[in-house]
């Protein structure tokens, strides 16, 4: 299990979406137009493309970076420690 800390995803890409198992809304904001969180999905976990393509569980967790609180961060990654992840990437800029 991977969970991702990242900002705007296509849950439904056909490349990623049967490896999706949990979604996290921590900022309560969508993000149309931004999928630098599918971006960092499909590096993990591509079939064509991916480090980890084979047997992995994808945590998204989407937040929003122009309004994200540190109290926030800390949910983000309590939940995806109790959701089971094993690995947490933050590919923040």
């Amino acid at each position: 299990k991977v969970a991702i800390i990242d900002q705007g995803f296509q849950y439904n890409h056909p490349d990623l979406a049967e490896k999706v198992i949990d979604v996290k809304y921590i900022s309560n904001t969508i993000l149309e137009n931004e999928y630098h969180g599918t971006a960092i999905a499909g590096i993990i976990a591509s079939t064509y493309l991916g480090v980890a393509p084979n047997n992995v569980e994808l945590i998204l967790i989407n937040i929003d970076f122009d309004s994200i609180t540190e109290s926030e961060l800390i949910e983000a990654f309590n939940y995806a420690k109790d959701a089971g992840a094993k690995i947490i990437n933050c590919s923040w800029g």
